[in-house]
């Protein structure tokens, strides 16, 4: 200009960043677990949704859940009976957003384990009929 100055730009970079997305379910809310049978549950992701960590809590409060706190997975033979409002946590790291969440709850049910056994019968699990009071007619 006219005074002898410069014109200045400057410039500053934004970034907008989607808020990511938390949802996630499991293939149902009732889990019989057999404590016999092995069975792991997997997450079943929402469209363009992200893992973040997975945490619970649970009722009773001292129940246990054998969650993975990364991949979500469930081991249903090694948790406890109750039930759990399983949560997946995310928080991108420097996308300016908040953390985000989304949560989910199962109910786990166990199947007795099945023990039984009979008086009289011996540590190599035979017996004999006379010790057991039987009598054969002739």
């Amino acid at each position: 200009g006219e005074d002898g100055c410069q014109p200045v730009t400057a410039e500053f970079t934004i970034t907008i960043s989607d808020k990511p997305i938390p949802d996630f379910t499991y293939s149902s809310t009732e889990f019989c677990s057999d404590p016999q049978i092995e069975e792991t549950l997997n997450p079943v992701m929402a469209t363009n949704a992200t893992k973040g960590a997975f945490s619970f809590t649970a009722t009773p409060a001292d129940a246990v859940l054998d969650l993975d706190p990364i991949t979500g997975e469930i081991d249903l033979k090694e948790s406890a009976e109750g039930t759990f409002v399983i949560r997946n946590t995310v928080d991108t790291a420097d996308d300016g957003c908040e953390s985000v969440f989304a949560e989910f709850t199962i109910t786990v049910d166990k199947l007795p384990l099945a023990l039984f056994s009979y008086a009289g019968i011996s540590a190599d699990k035979s017996f004999c009929i006379s010790s057991l009071g039987a009598n054969l007619d002739s």
